[in-house]
């Protein structure tokens, strides 16, 4: 698939979305009612990932229900993870993530394998320890949704 089909697929599969987005609460944010999950209609994002000792992702987590996702040799990863929030309901912003991928409520841990098929894994997430917001328009929305 060349660079044009790549962008044609991801236009199709962004119209999509949206089509079929439906908003299931709604919340005031600075006067103005917003839906909620927020809607992102034009963004961009990084990911990358670095390894970290699985007994300190464990320590960061700090919930006995949630483990970190192993991979070898006693070690898991963090990610850090960039936005980029051109146009959404509450204006446009950036935000910086650190998060750890958990299993919740797992007596065996499985290493490797929830990162490469979330979906045969539905008790895989990601358990964020900081999430940071270039501009009062995050972080007032961030503290609407989390307190």
């Amino acid at each position: 698939m060349n660079l044009k089909e790549i962008e044609k697929k991801f236009e199709f599969l962004k119209k999509q979305k949206l089509k079929n987005y439906q908003a299931t609460n709604k919340i005031q944010f600075l006067g103005k009612e917003i839906d909620m999950p927020l809607k992102y209609t034009d963004g961009s994002a990084i990911m990358v990932f670095y390894p970290i000792s699985f007994d300190k992702a464990v320590k960061m987590i700090n919930n006995r229900r949630l483990q970190p996702v192993s991979i070898l040799n006693k070690k898991s990863i963090v990610g850090i993870t960039i936005f980029d929030y051109k146009e959404s309901d509450v204006g446009s912003y950036k935000e910086l993530a650190l998060s750890i991928p958990i299993l919740k409520d797992r007596k065996i841990n499985i290493p490797i394998l929830p990162l490469f098929f979330e979906d045969l894994f539905k008790d895989f997430g990601f358990y964020t320890i900081l999430l940071a917001m270039n501009n009062d328009i995050g972080i007032k929305h961030s503290r609407e949704i989390f307190n």
